[in-house]
């Protein structure tokens, strides 16, 4: 049963249980922003600290890193120096073909214009004394000189200069025949040159 009679018109009663609520859902809402505030604020400190701590690890590692990136520097600049070492033992080691050429013009002058040059064949020319897959020299490289003379000791004397000219392991003659016909004998030679 009941005791008591609610005699407050509608619209206050509204107002009342109204206010009530809000009341109720203000104090839910300052919680939680109270709460989110904190959250955000240890959130916050957390961020903080652990910039700080990568400013320091990266102050701690910058001698590293400038090491590093001199190291880089140094080899690339090592490799350069090698490749630039390289070239110049194969420049150093290449053989020049005027030199051959004027040893070549040098015996034939000394013939006194007995004997003519028309062939002048090289062979791996620029051969360094590599060895082969036994372990064994590599054929080394050759230069064939051919031409005509009047006698032989023309081809002989041309032999003798260019085994004077020091640029030579061996100096051989193939060949010195004399062609068949004609009044003045000539004589056809080849000569080869080791390197």
């Amino acid at each position: 049963m009941k005791t008591s009679v609610n005699i407050l018109p509608s619209g206050l009663r509204r107002q009342q249980v109204l206010r009530l609520r809000a009341a109720q859902w203000g104090k839910v809402l300052c919680v939680a922003l109270v709460g989110g505030w904190i959250a955000h604020g240890y959130v916050l400190s957390e961020h903080q600290a652990v910039t700080q701590q990568l400013e320091r690890i990266t102050r701690e590692q910058q001698p590293s890193r400038n090491l590093l990136r001199q190291l880089t520097a140094k080899r690339a600049e090592l490799a350069q120096l090698a490749e630039q070492e390289v070239a110049t033992c194969q420049l150093g080691s290449q053989r020049h073909v005027l030199t051959l050429l004027h040893a070549v013009s040098q015996a034939a002058r000394q013939t006194g214009g007995r004997l003519r040059v028309t062939k002048l064949d090289l062979t791996d020319f620029q051969h360094v004394g590599a060895t082969g897959k036994a372990g064994a020299a590599a054929t080394p490289g050759s230069m064939l000189v051919a031409g005509e003379s009047l006698d032989n000791p023309a081809v002989a004397e041309l032999h003798v200069g260019l085994q004077a000219s020091g640029l030579f392991r061996r100096v051989e003659l193939l060949t010195s025949k004399e062609r068949d016909g004609g009044e003045a004998a000539l004589c056809d030679y080849e000569v080869r040159c080791d390197f």
